[in-house]
């Protein structure tokens, strides 16, 4: 009763107020003038489209049809220039501050609450001094009049008369008015900015069933309807409900509601007009469009799933065709097309709490305010408001505790999601298994659970975060997704998809079983190896490279290339995801060098650099691909920057690692033909350990180059030693490596050339470098390496050296060359040999047929020999074929019986093969 007095008392001094206003304003302007000419017109034309209305002929007339805010703005201009308007200015701040508007409304509306407060900040306003500063005493004989209790009502027309308040047909009471709207400030303050922005048609608050968005559309709506701001944005507020059913603590109750678009354009043809006020009615929707088409409209359509289920086309047609000045506000539970959606997530731990203690306080259910008793209520309700009030409710009908519980879990778990997953798309259908198996998972987790692409994802995805069955959380550096928790009880029970489900587990299934096996061999990598995954990434990333690693092994297969190109498809998608992975890049990069894309694939490592400049193994990998180019400048600066950042040797990375970037960093410095750098840097070559033997090996070639691009022969021989040095001491510690026996056979074909120069016998280096390719002669074209040929060529190049102390003088030498080569050291001392035993030197002048036993030779004197293959000494079949027309065989002849007839040898030696 004493809340009636408050709100008489409020109006009573509210009213007087209005009419103080509205005084004030027509005594400083009786007329219409210039200064409040736009107001006026603006006031003019609303009152006009609400109603019939004469025309605005004085200020009396207008302070007839003004708001309250109306009368604030008309009495800041009309006092524009004088001391007066800084003290309207105050007032209205201080009316503004203390909520007069909503004061006006609540006295305007008598089944809506008026908070006690309402009086007594009525009774502010009145008593203070700016009102006796701009002469309104009857404001404050006013509020002593109602403070002694002479209560005196306002005229009955001043009560009806237009607020500033929004028309709208809002619901009075609502399932919330107990508690009132709980944990969702965010929310609310995201719908009001929605509905302010006119860019957005159509706005849709999309979650499960009892997670609140009914409440939450209402509890903003009000509060937009009270605001004067609003009247920019909206002249009316429509609100129609498409709920067909109601869950309550005894059940699920029908409701009569609209089912068909047909029957919404009904519900719609009745409403408009009716909140309006205005005399028009309209017999069918396009009548309906056309006469109220150039309102500003806000349809409030709640629970549009009930359309959107069976007929999503009709109510794109619906929206399409509504007026330009209309917009739309829906509720739903699945995905409204086109629209502008918020999902509601569940309440947190705290607010749910807070709902379910203070709905408990309210229906006086004290048993169950209890601290345990709240968490227990809140935990088996997942959170969901519906639940937790259903719970409640059914407690205090007499249900025991476990059993209200378990029924309210199980009623909203069946009336939250029972048509929704029916209506989602196969890829939400695809996501929604897939999570629960395992949650929370990525985008490309989830399109390698799956077997998918990541557009097929980002689609499901898309679905389902509008519709709250998925939740998201951007903690991390990549988004995850999890199942709305009590959507997973649900699936628990009744899987969407038995056979998917049991399709992406195998293959989960699959891939752990890979994982683990290539975590094994991970063992035996370096983490500098070209194929070593790191340990930190995400699994679905360790897999898709894991693979790769695997099918380039393979690559010589056609298939194997489609593969290739698959799994490119597939990293991309991985880079898009995870940008900053260098990993992925660096993998992208191998399949394009692989398969002949080289500049794709230095553009691919290039990127990764910029990104993180200490990704090593990036850099190696970029270093080959430059050097394979022929860019060696560019190879250099990479190695370099690795030799700077870890060092070469062994101890700072790995045997392999270390010779990889090593054998880069010199070679590129080779190619580059300085090779007086190459000298400098690897003048402590002996001090690299296991490493040794590949650094000496470029200081050898380095000595070599540099004797190649000297003209002193004392300067090249001097060079060339220092060559030698270096690989005796390599060859004595570590044998004749693959890798370094090529530097052996360079410096032993680089002495060979030497060997025709007529100023090597005075030569004093001239011994050592012949002893060095007697030495390691065998190693390097030794008959195991199928060499024969080079070592005959070889020595007898050498054997020519007019050297004193010529290795290749000795016996030993001289028969390996009758015995391989069919050759002979043809010094005059051999030849006077042969002349005293009684040989003759014939020149072959004819060989009938390859590998004919016997040939014709023609001595100085032009005498003909006959020479068959039986009467050579030391030689061996495979040297006799290689004997030539022109080579030099000495004889031992024997006459012939006949005359005319030609001498036949009787004993031969080859001296040389050929000409």
């Amino acid at each position: 009763m004493q809340n009636d007095n408050y709100r008489m008392m409020a109006a009573m001094v509210l009213f007087r107020l209005e009419q103080s206003l509205g005084a004030f304003v027509v005594a400083k302007s009786p007329q219409v003038d210039a200064a409040i000419t736009p107001l006026a017109d603006e006031i003019s034309a609303r009152q006009a489209s609400a109603r019939a209305r004469p025309p605005i002929l004085n200020t009396a007339d207008l302070i007839a049809d003004t708001y309250l805010e109306d009368l604030f703005q008309l009495a800041l201009k009309v006092s524009a220039g004088s001391s007066d308007n800084a003290i309207v200015r105050e007032l209205k701040d201080l009316c503004a501050t203390l909520a007069l508007y909503e004061i006006r409304n609540a006295v305007a509306h008598p089944n809506r609450p008026f908070p006690p407060c309402f009086w007594f900040r009525m009774a502010a306003i009145a008593s203070d001094p700016t009102l006796q500063k701009l002469d309104m005493p009857e404001v404050t004989a006013s509020l002593e009049s109602a403070l002694q209790g002479r209560l005196e009502s306002p005229p009955e027309e001043w009560l009806r008369a237009p607020t500033w308040a929004v028309p709208n047909n809002l619901p009075a009471k609502n399932d919330f008015d107990i508690t009132g709207l709980i944990g969702r400030p965010s929310e609310s303050k995201d719908l009001a900015r929605f509905l302010q922005n006119p860019r957005m048609p159509c706005v849709a608050v999309v979650a499960p069933g009892g997670v609140g968005k009914t409440a939450l559309g209402i509890d903003v709506l009000q509060k937009v309807c009270d605001s004067p701001s609003s009247r920019a944005h909206f002249e009316a507020v429509i609100f129609l409900s498409l709920k067909n059913e109601k869950l309550t603590a005894g059940g699920l109750e029908k409701l009569d509601a609209p089912n068909t678009i047909a029957d919404l354009e009904r519900n719609l043809c009745e409403a408009i007009p009716d909140v309006l006020g205005g005399e028009e009615h309209a017999e069918s929707f396009d009548e309906l469009k056309s006469t109220f088409g150039n309102r500003k409209l806000l349809l409030f359509i709640d629970n549009l799933e009930t359309l959107l289920r069976d007929a999503p086309e009709s109510f794109d047609a619906f929206q399409v065709d509504l007026p330009p000045h209309w917009r739309l506000l829906v509720t739903s539970r699945v995905t409204v097309n086109s629209a502008t959606c918020l999902p509601l997530s569940p309440l947190n731990d705290g607010n749910a709490k807070h709902l379910a203690r203070l709905y408990a306080t309210r229906k006086n259910v004290k048993e169950l305010v209890a601290e345990n008793l709240v968490n227990r209520v809140v935990e088996r309700s997942r959170c969901n408001p519906l639940a937790i009030r259903l719970s409640v409710d059914a407690f205090a009908l007499g249900s025991p505790l476990e059993e209200s519980l378990n029924n309210a879990a199980k009623d909203v778990l069946s009336f939250s999601y029972r048509n929704l997953l029916e209506v989602i798309s196969e890829h939400s259908v695809a996501v929604v298994e897939a999570l629960f198996l395992t949650d929370p998972q990525t985008r490309i987790e989830l399109a390698d659970n799956i077997g998918t692409s990541i557009d097929a994802v980002a689609s499901g995805l898309h679905e389902l975060t509008r519709t709250s069955l998925v939740t998201r959380d951007s903690g991390r550096s990549n988004e995850t997704y999890s199942l709305y928790p009590a959507l997973r009880d649900l699936l628990l029970v009744s899987p969407r998809d038995a056979k998917l489900r049991q399709k992406i587990q195998h293959r989960i299934l699959a891939r752990r079983t890979a994982i683990a096996g290539d975590d094994t061999r991970q063992l035996k990598l370096s983490p500098f190896h070209p194929d070593y995954v790191s340990s930190d990434l995400p699994p679905v990333v360790r897999n898709v490279l894991f693979e790769t690693n695997r099918t380039l092994k393979r690559l010589a297969a056609p298939a194997s290339r489609q593969d290739a190109l698959d799994l490119l498809v597939r990293l991309r998608e991985l880079k898009l995801e995870s940008p900053e992975t260098c990993e992925i890049s660096r993998h992208i990069a191998k399949i394009y060098s692989r398969l002949g894309d080289p500049n794709s694939a230095i553009n691919e490592l290039t990127e990764a650099l910029k990104r993180s400049t200490q990704d090593l193994q990036s850099l190696i990998m970029l270093g080959r691909l430059y050097h394979d180019g022929g860019q060696y400048k560019e190879a250099l600066a990479c190695y370099t920057t690795v030799r700077d950042q870890i060092g070469w040797r062994p101890d700072d990375t790995d045997l392999q690692t270390a010779r990889y970037c090593a054998s880069g960093f010199l070679l590129a410095i080779l190619y580059l033909n300085d090779y007086d750098a190459l000298l400098r840097e690897t003048q402590d070559w002996d001090s690299y350990g296991e490493l040794k033997v590949d650094i000496g090996a470029f200081r050898a070639r380095a000595w070599k180059r540099k004797a190649e691009s000297l003209t002193s022969l004392a300067d090249k021989t001097n060079a060339l030693n220092k060559g030698i040095n270096i690989l005796g001491q390599v060859a004595k510690e570590f044998g004749y490596p693959e890798r370094v026996s090529g530097v052996f056979n360079e410096i032993i074909r680089e002495i060979i050339a030497l060997s025709d120069s007529e100023g090597l016998k005075d030569c004093k280096e001239a011994q050592r470098l012949l002893e060095f390719v007697e030495t390691h002669i065998d190693a390097v074209y030794g008959s195991s390496k199928g060499g024969v040929g080079d070592i005959v060529t070889a020595i007898g190049k050498l054997a020519q050296v007019p050297l004193r102390g010529n290795p290749f003088h000795n016996a030993e030498w001289r028969d390996f060359l009758h015995v391989q080569g069919g050759q002979a050291f043809v010094d005059e001392g051999y030849r006077a040999e042969l002349v005293n035993e009684g040989f003759t030197p014939v020149t072959i002048y004819h060989i009938p047929r390859h590998a004919s036993p016997y040939i014709f030779g023609r001595d100085d004197a032009g005498n003909q020999v006959f020479i068959h293959f039986s009467s050579v000494r030391d030689t061996p079949w495979p040297n006799w074929v290689a004997v030539k027309e022109g080579a030099i065989l000495a004889v031992k002849a024997k006459e012939p019986e006949q005359e005319g007839k030609v001498a036949r040898a009787t004993e031969a030696v080859v001296l040389t093969a050929s000409s």
